[in-house]
């Protein structure tokens, strides 16, 4: 896999920031799949903030605004309203697409899409915040 650690780390931070916590038993999903990585919690967008607007800086309004201090404040979020744009930046880094964000109204889905056979193992292997599947020593690399 090598989507970028950084992309999936602010995803998950997101997610503990913004997810709703009305639902019993409700949790934030991480689901890996050959092609791609789904996060999904509870919740949805801000009524106010249409996804393109989230994609660029903007004021952050977290459901969980105790949970986000406390994160911000111990330095795991690192700034308010970047999260997506963190996101989307550092897939593009590594040549990646940018994630799709999905809602229906009750929870948020960011898929992170990947194709392995297609990953330029050269930027992979000189980018530490990439993350890999599947060690090196098992690749064919004479098939890239």
């Amino acid at each position: 896999m090598s989507i970028p650690y950084k992309a999936l780390r602010e995803c998950c931070i997101n997610s503990l920031c913004h997810r709703s916590y009305h639902h019993p038993g409700s949790s934030v999903s991480i689901a890996i799949y050959d092609d791609r990585v789904e996060v999904t919690n509870t919740g949805t967008f801000p009524a106010d903030l249409p996804v393109e607007r989230l994609m660029q800086e903007h004021d952050s309004k977290p459901q969980n605004p105790i949970i986000a201090n406390v994160l911000y404040k111990s330095k795991i979020l690192e700034s308010w309203g970047r999260g997506i744009g963190t996101m989307v930046d550092e897939c593009k880094r590594v040549g990646l697409p940018a994630p799709e964000f999905k809602t229906d109204g009750n929870f948020v889905t960011v898929v992170f899409k990947y194709n392995r056979d297609g990953v330029n193992l050269q930027l992979v292997n000189s980018n530490p915040t990439s993350t890999q599947q599947v060690p090196n020593k098992y690749w064919n690399l004479s098939e890239y």
